[in-house]
């Protein structure tokens, strides 16, 4: 599974949400990142990004992901305006989780796209 946003802090938490579900996580700074580890990694599973990133943005990689038949991506985002869910959804986004997420919120959406994620009790707390 690949976790892309510019913001660190939030880039590792996620990161950590998700390797504590026993989940293998890579994680990129922007979307050209994202890219390079779609291509030396093709087994990628799911791509969980940001919206606002330099190089190439959440919408961007989107798009190319789609075009390369990559792997069901969501968007975590702080951004909420209907229209951008609706622009993400156009170009091929699995779901959208706002930020700040909770542990629960963000293991729920990556679930239907991980079958084998084992949602252990309690897994809707933060």
């Amino acid at each position: 599974m690949l976790v892309v946003d510019d913001n660190r802090a939030l880039q590792q938490l996620a990161a950590y949400v998700l390797k504590s579900a026993g989940l293998r996580v890579v994680t990129a700074g922007h979307g050209l990142e994202a890219l390079e580890v779609l291509a030396a990694e093709p087994e990628t599973r799911l791509v969980i990004t940001d919206l606002e990133m330099p190089h190439l943005d959440g919408f961007g990689l989107l798009h190319r992901i789609r075009e390369q038949s990559g792997p069901p991506t969501l968007i975590v985002t702080a951004r909420g305006r209907p229209e951008d869910v609706q622009e993400a959804a156009r170009l091929g986004a699995a779901g959208v989780v706002k930020k700040p997420f909770s542990r629960g919120q963000l293991l729920a959406a990556a679930g239907p796209f991980l079958p084998d994620l084992p949602l252990a009790p309690g897994a809707d707390s933060a």
